[in-house]
C-alpha cells in the first residue's frame, strides 16, 4: 500500500473492496479512465535490460508498430528489445543509452 508498484493491476484495500461488492453487480462493464501508463504525475523509472511490465509491453508494441521491434511483445525488456531500442534511438536523434528514459516515452508516443 502507498507504493505504485502495479504491473497492471487494480490495488484497492480490502474494505473498499468490500464495499464495491455490495454496490456493483458481478459482470457490470467498468470504463477506467486516465493515464494509460498510471497517474499523470507519475516518475518513470528507467527500463534497462531485465525490466518487466506493462510499461516495457507497451514500448514493444510501440517499437513494433514503427518497425523496430520483431520479438513477442511479452513484457521483458529482453536483448531482442534492446537491440530495438538502440535502433530506434539512433533513428531519433536521441543518446544511445540501451535504455528507456521518460525522453524515449515521450518520443514513443506513450506519454505526452
Amino acid at each position: 500500500m502507498g507504493q505504485n508498484v502495479s504491473h497492471g493491476c487494480f490495488r484497492m484495500r480490502n474494505r473498499d473492496i468490500e464495499e464495491l461488492y455490495e454496490k456493483v453487480p458481478v459482470g457490470t462493464i467498468v470504463i477506467v479512465e486516465g493515464p494509460i501508463t498510471g497517474h499523470k504525475d507519475l516518475t518513470y523509472h528507467v527500463l534497462v535490460r531485465g525490466s518487466r511490465g506493462t510499461l516495457v509491453q507497451l514500448v514493444q508494441n510501440h517499437l513494433r508498430a514503427a518497425g523496430f521491434y520483431h520479438g513477442t511483445c511479452h513484457g521483458i525488456f529482453d536483448r531482442s528489445t534492446e537491440q530495438a531500442v538502440t535502433q530506434f534511438q539512433k533513428q531519433s536523434n536521441l543518446p544511445v543509452t540501451k535504455q528507456i528514459h521518460e525522453t524515449d516515452l515521450l518520443y514513443l508516443g506513450i506519454i505526452e
